[in-house]
């Protein structure tokens, strides 16, 4: 029996998974690209936040507006981290279910197309078991790309504060 790599199972889930390779693509570059502003913009608006403060007079209208400016646009970049981030949680609950159902339905397609005397040499249950073994695993390697990036580029906003 020939070894399975990594790199074919990969390629199996992307080839199984046809009507769902844009979705995949923009997830991912959603979260790169907006976690990423967010983490380079954030600090920047903090810091002219608190340069505003240091500047300006206490009773000066023109530095309460510019402060309240300030105020609105860290408010909005965070409610746009946020919207992001649950974005991707809904569609990734959205997508997980309706991909094992084809990953599921292909795999058992092909494994009944075997001949009788495959099933009577094979413990049925473990052909069964190595079926849920290779659906269930899609999740966890889509998570790791997923928020394995989304963790990345937080991990790149930690170190620039």
């Amino acid at each position: 029996m020939s070894e399975v790599r990594i790199r074919d199972t990969i390629r199996l889930y992307w080839n199984m998974t046809k009507g769902f390779h844009w979705p995949f693509v923009v997830v991912v570059l959603v979260i790169i690209i907006a976690t990423s502003i967010g983490s380079l913009t954030l600090p920047w608006f903090y810091k002219l936040f608190f340069d505003t403060i240091v500047a300006g007079s206490v009773g000066d209208p023109e530095t309460a507006q510019r402060l309240l400016r300030i105020i609105l646009w860290i408010g909005l970049l965070g409610t746009v981290q946020w919207l992001v981030w649950r974005s991707s949680g809904f569609f990734s609950a959205w997508m997980y279910p309706k991909v094992e159902g084809i990953l599921r339905d292909q795999t058992f397609t092909y494994l009944i197309r075997h001949s009788y005397r495959f099933f009577g040499n094979q413990f049925i249950g473990s052909l069964v078991r190595k079926v849920n073994r290779f659906v269930d695993a899609f999740p966890r390697i889509w998570e790791k790309i997923q928020w394995g990036n989304l963790s990345m580029t937080q991990g790149a906003r930690r170190r620039i504060r």
